[in-house]
């Protein structure tokens, strides 16, 4: 059963969904100097909600040494937070009020069963 699709509309009542620009991480480019320059995929739109991280979100970033202005995002659809092991940056989502946010920490994936990631983010742009 695929309890987002019946929660979805009961919590979009009160907290709508928004259409959410995400540019997906490809890697980076290098310079002489060593500096890195994250590269980004052709953008795509998926519909989400933004919401207070939880306690235990909380206590996970600041495990993680996480900072900044940061938020959890539900989104319709799968995205990637920083994986290391593959060079891989976290993608960069875009709201409708312009602001642009790091997806950091994928808190939870149930893209494959219900299609759905809830993501930690931070603000990129202040």
């Amino acid at each position: 059963m695929n309890l987002h699709s019946v929660a979805a509309p009961i919590i979009g009542v009160i907290n709508r969904n928004v259409s959410i620009e995400v540019r997906p991480s490809i890697g980076y480019t290098s310079s002489a100097g060593g500096r890195r320059t994250p590269l980004y995929g052709e953008p795509f739109i998926l519909q989400g909600q933004v919401q207070s991280l939880t306690y235990t979100d909380v206590i996970v970033l600041d495990r993680l040494q996480i900072t900044g202005i940061r938020r959890a995002i539900y989104l319709s659809g799968d995205v990637e937070g920083i994986v290391r092991v593959n060079q891989q940056g976290g993608d960069l989502l875009e709201l409708p009020d312009g602001s642009v946010w790091l997806v950091v920490y994928v808190l939870e994936n149930y893209a494959l069963t219900s299609g759905w990631v809830k993501v930690a983010v931070t603000m990129q742009n202040q």
